[in-house]
């Protein structure tokens, strides 16, 4: 949470559909307009309860405005507790902002559990398997497709393959083959909780059916080579082989896929693609895929990955 400046605020006197700045908690004190209007929920809350108010933070690098939960006596103390904490966050504490965040999941204010979840969906994919949060998956399943959240569905999705078990596999293949004709990002996102919950088996069906699939968007495409990469990291050998086997074969038979897996293994400084790269006759790719290719193969040959 890189936020320079964190204010509370309400409804503008003058502009009552308008936020005005009414408190500091923490940086300079604003002045500055701040973005949206005072939807009617909040606009209800607040005649009933006008100590209620609305947590904005600033966006350190785009000094943007974001909104960010509305608070009042039922969820102060949390909000608080968070507000204490940001500057010693801002000093590189990440893990223990994600490890506070992870608790909240289970905290009875609505409002702060999809704080945590907006939260917990910055965090890396390794940070979350370090953490494990622990989220009922009845919980999880029962706002999964709600219309109003649909930017939480990502985070749902891979906290529920964390959460959940082999009974899950068939929902998250089917969130894969549904967005093949997508360009958002659930294509990925249910591969890497696919790969969760049927390890092995899902990595060999993902590269078999999907990935090579000729209804297959290249942004899909991608997304799923993404998430291969992702689960790559993961300490258990037997996935990472499985990978590294499926995608060496896939991409002898489909060497338009090998940018794709030179950008997405190369961005996670892993090089075990190396040799199955440095082999292909990669053609009929752009200038720049063939480059990524190329520039993949060569900065795994100088770590000594191959010969």
């Amino acid at each position: 949470m890189d936020a320079p400046s964190v204010v509370l605020a309400g409804a503008d006197r003058e502009s009552p559909f308008r936020f005005a700045i009414e408190r500091t908690l923490v940086g300079a004190n604003e002045r500055q307009t701040l973005p949206g209007l005072v939807d009617s929920r909040t606009r209800r809350v607040m005649k009933v309860n006008p100590d209620a108010k609305v947590l904005f933070l600033k966006d350190g690098e785009t000094d943007d405005w974001e909104r960010s939960i509305l608070v009042d006596a039922s969820n102060r103390a949390v909000v608080e507790q968070v507000v204490h904490r940001l500057a010693e966050w801002q000093q590189g504490q990440d893990e223990d902002m994600f490890r506070l965040f992870s608790a909240l999941l289970l905290h009875r204010d609505e409002r702060v559990h999809q704080w945590a979840l907006r939260e917990l969906d910055r965090a890396e994919y390794s940070t979350l398997q370090a953490l494990m949060p622990v989220v009922p998956t009845a919980l999880l399943l029962r706002d999964l497709n709600l219309p109003t959240e649909r930017g939480l569905k990502p985070i749902r999705l891979l906290l529920l393959g964390l959460n959940g078990g082999a009974e899950h596999a068939a929902l998250f293949e089917a969130g894969v083959a549904r967005n093949l004709t997508s360009i958002g990002p659930l294509a990925g996102v249910n591969s890497v909780a696919w790969m969760e919950v049927a390890g092995v088996a899902a990595v060999e069906a993902l590269v078999d059916r999907y990935l090579v699939s000729e209804a297959a968007l290249p942004v899909a495409q991608e997304l799923i080579v993404e998430a291969l990469a992702i689960q790559a990291q993961t300490p258990t050998g037997e996935l990472r082989a499985a990978i590294e086997g499926a995608l060496t074969e896939a991409v002898q038979s489909h060497p338009e896929i090998a940018p794709m897996v030179a950008r997405q293994f190369g961005a996670r400084l892993d090089w075990s693609m190396g040799e199955a790269l440095a082999k292909l006759n990669v053609s009929g790719v752009s200038i720049e895929d063939m480059e990524a290719v190329e520039r993949y193969v060569t900065f795994g040959a100088k770590r000594g990955v191959f010969d």
